[in-house]
C-alpha cells in the first residue's frame, strides 16, 4: 500500500483486544467475527472460520484425536482477554450440529501469537483462527484435527468510525484491503 502512496504515513498497533476506535482516534482496524458496534462501519474482507490443531509432534505423542470429547484428555492451549478465559470450543458437525467444549490446559496466554508458537512448538491442541495459522497448516508445522467438524465462522473484518468526510488516504486503505484478502 505504501508503495502506491507514499505519502501516507502508517502506524501499526498490534493488540489482541477490543480498542475503542473513536476515543483513542484510530482510523480503521482488523477484526475477527461480527461486528457488535453498529456505529462504526464494516466492511467483510474474507470469510474464515476456527480450528482445532496441532504440531505433529504432539499428537505422535499422545492419544488420538476423533471425535470432540477426545479434547477432554489433552493439553488445550487457551486464550484469555481482559479477564475472560477462551477456554468453550464451539465445533460444528458436517450435519451443523453444534458442540460447545470447555477444555483445559496447563498453559494459557493473552497474546494469540504465543498461543499458536506454544501449538507449533508442540505443546498442545489449539482453537485457532484459520488466517492466523494456514501458513503453519500449509508448511506442516501444525495438523487439523477432528476430520469432519469445524470451528465456529468467524469472518475477517475492516472496522471503521462512520465518518462523514473520510480522507481518501482511508478509502484507499480500505480498498487495498479489501483486493489483498480477496485474493
Amino acid at each position: 500500500f505504501q508503495r502506491a502512496h507514499p505519502g501516507v504515513q502508517l502506524t501499526l498497533h498490534l493488540s489482541d483486544g477490543v480498542q475503542d476506535l473513536v476515543r483513542e482516534d484510530i482510523d480503521l482496524v482488523l477484526r475477527y467475527g461480527e461486528p457488535r458496534d453498529s456505529s462504526l462501519v464494516a466492511r467483510r474482507l474474507r470469510d474464515n472460520d476456527r480450528v482445532v490443531c496441532a504440531a505433529p509432534s504432539y499428537l505422535q505423542a499422545h492419544p488420538p484425536i476423533r471425535k470432540p470429547a477426545d479434547l477432554f484428555r489433552h493439553n488445550c492451549i487457551c486464550f484469555f482477554l481482559h479477564g475472560e478465559m477462551h477456554d468453550q470450543w464451539t465445533l460444528i458437525s458436517r450435519k451443523g450440529e453444534a458442540q460447545r467444549l470447555q477444555v483445559a490446559g496447563d498453559r494459557s496466554a493473552n497474546d494469540g501469537a504465543m498461543v499458536r508458537q506454544w501449538a507449533v512448538d508442540g505443546r498442545g491442541v489449539v482453537y485457532k483462527s484459520r488466517l492466523d495459522v494456514q501458513a503453519d497448516l500449509d508448511a506442516g508445522r501444525l495438523v487439523p484435527v477432528l476430520g469432519g467438524w469445524r470451528g465456529e465462522p468467524t469472518p475477517l473484518y475492516v472496522v471503521y468510525p462512520s465518518r462523514r468526510f473520510q480522507p481518501a488516504r482511508l478509502r484507499a486503505l480500505v480498498d487495498h484491503l479489501a483486493v489483498y484478502f480477496a485474493r
